[in-house]
């Protein structure tokens, strides 16, 4: 567990192993706790698998060592985050992939929060089962220890499934959200698509009529010159303009 923890820490940015302490003291540690000890050995162990890799590096004077993440370990840190979460009834550790799950798709991570939730209901129900069975037995009446833990069980467990369904409900809608946002993008590309088509139909009719309208103005060019040169040579034959050799002799 310790290692996929500080491989989720290294998802985010660059850290030493007194960083990595830091970070786990201020969030992890609540529910999964690591020395220095058991930190560094595990840090090797991570350098020498190829999933994280070490640089030396001299800061305000101190010499620092830090470790960053190869898309190998990124690689095995994402199949480690998509496998169903295990409830355990004795340990809190089972709250670390959660704690990363921002690094998993929204869908996968709905999909976890059910079948948790669905391993949390089945502990639930056990409990409510020997509740009952303790009242019927009357051992529970008035104030006794034994029924007390059982409602903290009880209480604890009803906790927990409601903390993982308004965590579920929360994940549903950034999956809404991110449908929505893909069909807008859809609608907006088909839009573009069918102006760009409009102004394309639109300029070759343009075009069209263009070269149209140039072609008749040429047409009407030709046949306008063709009738001038008729209409020359016709006088010409007629006598035409009079030409020098055509000036009456006195």
């Amino acid at each position: 567990m310790l290692e996929y923890i500080i491989l989720g820490f290294l998802m985010g940015c660059a850290a030493s192993g007194y960083d990595l302490k830091q970070y786990m003291a201020e969030s992890t540690s609540y529910f999964f706790d690591a020395s220095y000890g058991s930190i560094y050995p595990a840090l090797k162990r991570l350098e020498e698998k190829k999933l994280i890799l070490s640089e030396e590096k001299v800061t305000g004077g101190k010499f620092k060592k830090l470790y960053s993440i190869t898309e190998e370990g990124r690689g095995v840190f994402l199949t480690w985050l998509k496998q169903p979460v295990r409830f355990a009834k004795t340990r809190l550790d089972y709250l670390v992939p959660f704690f990363f799950y921002e690094y998993l798709e929204p869908i996968t991570a709905k999909q976890n929060l059910e079948l948790f939730m669905e391993t949390a209901s089945v502990g639930l129900e056990e409990l409510k089962a020997q509740k009952e069975e303790l009242n019927i037995r009357n051992l529970a009446a008035g104030h006794t220890f034994h029924g007390s833990v059982l409602v903290y069980g009880i209480r604890y467990y009803e906790m927990l499934i409601e903390w993982c369904s308004q965590l579920a409900a929360r994940t549903d809608e950034r999956i809404s959200a991110g449908s929505e946002k893909i069909g807008r993008k859809e609608n907006t590309a088909a839009a573009e698509n069918s102006t760009t088509t409009e102004i394309s139909t639109a300029t070759e009719i343009s075009t069209a009529t263009e070269i149209s309208t140039a072609t008749e103005i040429s047409t009407a060019t030709e046949i306008s010159t063709a009738t001038e040169i008729s209409t020359t040579t016709a006088n010409t034959q007629k006598g035409g303009p009079l030409s020098e050799n055509n000036h009456p002799r006195l």
